[in-house]
């Protein structure tokens, strides 16, 4: 399933762009270190409030978490 949501928020990155791919990347990178349980609380702690490697690509945070909390890969604060 991580794998889809990752696949998913893609879209909203423009991919073609190196800045956008390595922002893409440190989002992609938290989402699916979400598995190990050493990164687990650091990954939703980033999730939940920062996310400004979104805001900077013109991605919204929220739809991110959105996505994130309808897949139940973290609870909401």
């Amino acid at each position: 399933m991580i794998k889809a949501i990752i696949r998913k928020l893609s879209y909203e990155f423009d991919l073609d762009s190196p800045e956008q791919r390595l922002m893409f990347a440190v989002i992609s990178t938290a989402i699916n270190d979400l598995k190990d349980t050493r990164y687990r609380a650091e990954c939703i702690r980033y999730l939940n409030h920062d996310l400004s490697h979104a805001e900077m690509c013109g991605v919204d945070p929220d739809w991110i978490r959105s996505i994130c909390y309808k897949a139940n890969l973290f609870n909401k604060p």
